[in-house]
């Protein structure tokens, strides 16, 4: 579970309950079991919306990371910043025009 939502973009961390399913094959009823789980122990905070059949994931429990994962996280900054840096110049142009 924490390797899906590890993968998922911070700003996007919406997840299908069929999707986990398919990642863990488990049945829904597992799937439900297994959120539960992970939010009673604190391993992640969220929401479990059962009309929609999908969970939104607020937070994750930080833990040891292999290095292609900091590696892959290296590379979320790098974007993040490149994101940050457009639209500072974006500011910065409206600001003198």
């Amino acid at each position: 579970l924490l390797q899906i939502i590890f993968h998922l973009p911070a700003e996007h961390r919406e997840i299908s309950l069929s999707d986990i399913a398919a990642k863990t094959k488990l049945n829904t009823d597992g799937v439900e079991y297994l959120l539960m789980k992970a939010l009673s122990v604190h391993l992640i905070e969220g929401i479990i919306d059962q009309v929609e059949s999908k969970v939104i994931i607020t937070w994750v429990q930080p833990r040891v990371l292999l290095r292609s994962q900091i590696a892959e996280l290296t590379g979320r900054l790098d974007n993040w910043i490149e994101k940050v840096s457009g639209v500072e110049a974006s500011l910065r142009e409206e600001i003198s025009a």
